[in-house]
């Protein structure tokens, strides 16, 4: 996926997950994934972050804050439960930051290479 694409889901699937990875270096990067709905007519609904963890409302739960990267596997997810979205929320875009003051996505690609992945569930999703 090009940055800025758009992804349709296919029909069936009533979760996702979308994990974020990386390694550490000899300067940490903090990188953060976040979920931000927005309705018709592009107005912000709500957004799921580290430092709003949960939408109860809309079906969307965040892992928690990693501010090292350290461990295997990713370690930042956030699910969302597509069957609890809402009529009103019409996208929900996932936006990455780099919350360490001095780094550049560039820097962190490089020298902490990682991932994003987005795992799609058919049935129900268990967190993990």
């Amino acid at each position: 996926m090009e940055k800025g694409g758009v992804l349709d889901m296919p029909l069936g699937m009533n979760s996702i997950t979308v994990g974020l990875g990386w390694g550490v270096d000899e300067g940490e990067v903090d990188l953060d994934v976040s979920a931000v709905l927005l309705d018709q007519r592009g107005s912000v609904l709500e957004a799921v972050f580290f430092g709003h963890l949960e939408s109860a409302e809309h079906g969307i739960v965040h892992s928690g804050d990693n501010l090292t990267g350290e461990g295997e596997g990713d370690d930042e997810q956030i699910r969302v439960d597509l069957l609890h979205v809402g009529l009103v929320a019409q996208q929900v875009f996932f936006v990455v930051n780099i919350y360490s003051q001095n780094k550049t996505f560039r820097q962190a690609r490089e020298r902490a290479p990682g991932g994003i992945t987005l795992l799609p569930h058919r049935g129900g999703c268990q967190w993990q």
